[in-house]
């Protein structure tokens, strides 16, 4: 993994972080990324709510779909987009 010199973390952490992920079974590594993609999704959702209250659920899935792959993309994809 590449350092980009910009971290929050320790060095003795992050190296701890490293070898807890080398040691984790491939179910644990995928259950990780399960929840970090969950995360993220409930981050972006939150940041929906929170610029358009009134956004139904299509509307809101449209927006998630924007912020993930591009209103273009979406605009395709989906159909009918919500003004920014």
């Amino acid at each position: 993994m590449a350092d980009l010199g910009i971290s929050d973390t320790s060095s003795d952490i992050a190296a701890r972080q490293r070898e807890r992920l080398r040691g984790a079974s491939m179910a644990e590594r995928v259950e990780l990324i399960e929840q970090l993609c969950d995360a993220t999704t409930a981050v972006a959702l939150a940041g929906i709510d929170r610029q358009h209250p009134d956004a139904t659920a299509t509307e809101r899935a449209q927006l998630l779909a924007a912020r993930r792959y591009g209103s273009a993309f979406a605009q395709t994809a989906l159909g009918r987009m919500l003004a920014p």
